[in-house]
């Protein structure tokens, strides 16, 4: 059997080649270390969303449930005590371009990530609800719409957020409208009596 052997060109790797594989891998891994931030980003924006969708859904179905009490005229939504959310919109309601402007609902409208209410103004919460209802027919037939709202990630809040500020979108709660995300519904609330009943 004959002995082969090496010559100092074909003893191994040479130094340039390891030098463009260690580029290679690196160029690899910091492509898959973006791809982890930007999934995780998405991740976290998906997380937030669901979470306000869920919280708009919840308010509105208490809207309808509390409509489910107007049967004849505004004296039936104009008890707060039987309908909180109803009774800001009051006279409102026989007015043809009646409107309540964004409010905060009663109750508790700040929630944190994992949709408990936020308890007292030390605990702010991720997210804030406000509501607006709008006269579409006169004493039949009302406009409601939620909406949530929250800061986006790695956003300064100022120091008004506890209160759920109604002008966080229009500029004069927080003039950089690019740092909140929100989320709004919208339904209709008709009477559900019969007129003359």
């Amino acid at each position: 059997m004959k002995k082969v052997r090496l010559t100092g060109n074909s003893a191994g790797y040479s130094m340039i080649e390891l030098m463009v594989a260690v580029a290679l891998f690196a160029t690899g891994l910091l492509g898959i270390m973006a791809m982890e931030v930007v999934a995780t980003k998405g991740n976290r924006d998906s997380h937030d969303l669901t979470v306000a969708t869920n919280i708009a859904e919840w308010w509105m179905e208490r809207l309808r449930m509390e409509s489910l009490m107007w049967n004849n005229g505004v004296s039936d939504i104009t008890d707060s005590s039987k309908t909180p959310m109803l009774a800001v919109f009051g006279a409102a309601l026989n007015s043809p371009n009646g409107t309540t402007g964004w409010v905060t609902p009663p109750n508790n409208p700040r929630y944190d990530k994992w949709l408990r209410t936020a308890s007292a103004d030390t605990d702010p919460g991720e997210f804030c609800t406000q509501y607006r209802l709008s006269t579409v027919v006169v004493n039949e037939l009302i406009r409601a719409e939620v909406r949530v709202m929250w800061w986006k990630m790695r956003s300064e809040r100022p120091a008004n957020w506890r209160s759920c500020p109604s002008g966080m979108l229009d500029g004069s709660g927080d003039p950089d409208k690019t740092r909140v995300s929100n989320v709004t519904l919208s339904s209709m609330l008709w009477r559900h009596g019969f007129p003359g009943l």
